[in-house]
């Protein structure tokens, strides 16, 4: 009888045991995946803010070389006009992909996606349309002024979302500077927990085992 009474009381404190284990293991788990998370969330507001500036250079770039082209019909400034608008389009691609779980922001992407393809389509034809250069002022002056009126639409668009980044950012930033400061305390304590429960379960069994003795 006195056997099976130490048994059992072995197992329920085994099982104490185990669950405290498995308890700081789900614990230990759940602070690296947020620590992770915040450090993630940093980097993907960065990388956005990164694609966008890229979509504002490239942009700016086939402007250059759509005014070297028509200035001087070198086909070197097709090459780099046709660079610039692959880099453009995988930038939009990059950003749309990164802002995918940030409705305000992708609705903003699928804009900056719209834009900067009607953008590429006016630089096109303008490159396109035979005797350009010798057109009518007025015919030049449509095509110069649409143009204008979608790059400012795009750089406005490409401000607002810098804003909305940067105002992203620095919450994202707290958020990884208390993770990353809390963690070690939290770490800490589930620790001295831990110690707390094994301590507990050994000094339980050894009264038990002292008082079995006894009888």
């Amino acid at each position: 009888m006195a056997n099976n009474s130490y048994i059992k009381f072995t197992s329920i404190l085994f099982v104490i045991y185990i669950a405290s284990l498995l308890f700081c293991g789900a614990f230990f788990y759940n602070r690296i995946k947020v620590l992770d998370k915040a450090f993630d969330s940093v980097t993907q507001s960065v990388r956005i803010k990164q694609k966008l500036r890229q979509v504002e250079a490239e942009i700016s770039t086939c402007e250059s070389a759509q005014r070297g082209f028509l200035l001087t019909g070198d086909s070197v400034f097709l090459e780099h006009f046709n660079e610039a608008i692959k880099h453009s389009r995988q930038a939009t691609d990059s950003i749309s992909l990164l802002t995918a779980a940030n409705p305000d922001q992708s609705a903003h992407a699928d804009e900056l996606q719209q834009l900067v393809d009607i953008r590429i389509s006016l630089l096109k034809k303008t490159m396109e349309t035979d005797g350009f250069r010798d057109a009518d002022a007025a015919i030049k002056r449509t095509f110069l002024l649409n143009g204008k009126k979608i790059m400012d639409s795009l750089l406005d668009l490409n401000d607002k979302m810098l804003t909305a980044e940067n105002e992203l950012l620095e919450d994202r930033k707290k958020f990884r500077d208390e993770a990353r400061e809390l963690t070690p305390k939290y770490v800490l304590g589930i620790l001295l927990f831990s110690v707390l429960i094994v301590s507990g379960c050994y000094y339980a069994l050894l009264r038990f085992h002292r008082k079995k003795m006894a009888y």
